[in-house]
C-alpha cells in the first residue's frame, strides 16, 4: 500500500503503543525504537502539535521542541509557553488553535488528549509494538472510530517487532 499524505485541515492522531495499548511509563515511552521516532518526526515536521503537558515535557527534555513544529500544549502551567509553544487551558482550545494555524494538525498524546480527540480525528498513524511493555499510560481503544486500514508495513529492530499502520474512519 502506498501512503498518501494527510490533507490540510484534517486531524491526525499519531501514537506508538504495545499490544495492550500501553504508551508510557514514568512520562516516557516504554521503548526506544529509532525507526518509530523517525516515523513520528517525519510525519509531524511542519505541523501543529496538540499535546499534553507530560508528553510535551518529555519532548522538551529530549531536545525535540524546536522551530520544526508549532506546539499547542494543554496545561494549566503557562510557564511552558515559549518560542513555537503556546499553552491552552483545554484540549478544545488547543485543537481550535491548531486547526486555525494553516498547518497539518497532529494529536500527540497523552491518554486524555487522545480520549478527547479520537471522535474528531480523520486518521490514526499507529505504530503497534508487538510486545507487552510495563506502562502507566494507555491509548484508548481506537477501534470504534478507525476500522479502515489504508497503509501497513511490518518492521523490526534488534529488540522489537512492530507494525506501522494508518487507519481512516
Amino acid at each position: 500500500m502506498h501512503l498518501l499524505p494527510p490533507l490540510p485541515g484534517t486531524i491526525n492522531l499519531i501514537v506508538a503503543c504495545d499490544e495492550g495499548r500501553g504508551i508510557g511509563l514514568g512520562g516516557r515511552l516504554p521503548w526506544r525504537i529509532k525507526e518509530d521516532w523517525q516515523w513520528f518526526m517525519g510525519h509531524t515536521q511542519g505541523g501543529a502539535i496538540v499535546i499534553g503537558r507530560v508528553s510535551y515535557e518529555a519532548m522538551l527534555r529530549g531536545g525535540h521542541v524546536n522551530a520544526d513544529r508549532r506546539f499547542c500544549v494543554v496545561s494549566r502551567s503557562t510557564e511552558l509557553a515559549g518560542p513555537n509553544t503556546t499553552v491552552f487551558p483545554s484540549t478544545e482550545a488547543a485543537l481550535d488553535a491548531a486547526r486555525h494555524s494553516g498547518l497539518l494538525v497532529w494529536i500527540c498524546g497523552g491518554t486524555r488528549i487522545y480520549e478527547e480527540t479520537l471522535p474528531l480525528a480523520d486518521r490514526l498513524y499507529l505504530t503497534l509494538v508487538h510486545a507487552q511493555a510495563p506502562a502507566d499510560a494507555w491509548m484508548p481503544d481506537w477501534t470504534p472510530w478507525f476500522s479502515n486500514p489504508i497503509y501497513s508495513r511490518d518492521s523490526s529492530d534488534a529488540r522489537h517487532r512492530y507494525t506501522f499502520s494508518v487507519l481512516e474512519r
